[in-house]
């Protein structure tokens, strides 16, 4: 009981903008459950890990991923470990890491999705853009089938983006479609919010004004909520 009170709380200091403290009560919470791995542990110290890695303390983050890959089975928990860890580390681990949670996510679509499409910004980043958008692509068509709408409103996100980065210009249409699923996707990640992504192609495409106008909005979201990336990306 104790330990879901402070699950609980690191819920809502993370939904204030406190992602440090969020991660202490998570790790607290998982010091306190009473059978150590079990489901209960495991999204807790996961949690933890995303808590961290928000504040910036990227180490913290991957020593709690790491452990959690070392104790777990394959499966979809041991999978969330493997690309958690796969966007924290600095080395060219990073793609077995998405590969094996690929393989670890089995009949999860929606968890596919996310991984697609984060292993498919991965390859963008190193340069790939070609694999980039197979992957944003394939992240859309997991997330439809899934019917998971968060999932699909920033697979949709990535798509346009990639696209924009191939010299496709502004992908009106396919930001048009997320944007309008993003009012009924929840809290939608901040790196991934479509409302960012369509600033950041108007910015790369000189559309200056309309560019300011969505990428200070997404500034004061994401200083609302404590986002950090740990990577300084």
């Amino acid at each position: 009981r104790a330990a879901g009170r402070l699950e609980d709380a690191a819920q809502r200091a993370s939904a204030r903008g406190a992602p440090d403290a969020a991660a202490q009560l998570a790790e607290h919470a998982s010091r306190l459950t009473p059978v150590r791995w079990s489901l209960a542990d495991c999204r807790r110290r996961l949690a933890a890990s995303n808590y961290h890695a928000r504040a910036g303390n990227g180490p913290r983050a991957r020593d709690l991923l790491e452990a959690l890959i070392a104790h777990l089975p394959p499966g979809t928990t041991r999978a969330k470990a493997l690309v958690a860890l796969a966007d924290l580390v600095t080395d060219d681990s990073w793609d077995g890491l998405f590969i094996q949670a690929r393989a670890e996510a089995a009949d999860d679509l929606a968890l596919r999705a996310q991984i697609e499409r984060r292993y498919g910004r991965s390859k963008g980043v190193a340069g790939d853009y070609a694999v980039w958008e197979q992957h944003a692509q394939a992240a859309v068509e997991l997330a439809e089938a899934a019917d998971d709408i968060a999932q699909l409103v920033q697979a949709l996100a990535e798509l346009g983006t990639v696209r924009m980065f191939h010299g496709l210009g502004v992908q009106h249409e396919l930001m048009a479609r997320a944007l309008a699923l993003e009012s009924s996707a929840g809290e939608v990640v901040i790196e991934q919010s479509p409302t960012r992504e369509l600033g950041r192609q108007l910015l790369y495409n000189d559309e200056f004004d309309q560019a300011r106008h969505l990428l200070q909005a997404e500034a004061a979201r994401a200083l609302e909520h404590g986002s950090i990336d740990a990577r300084g990306e």
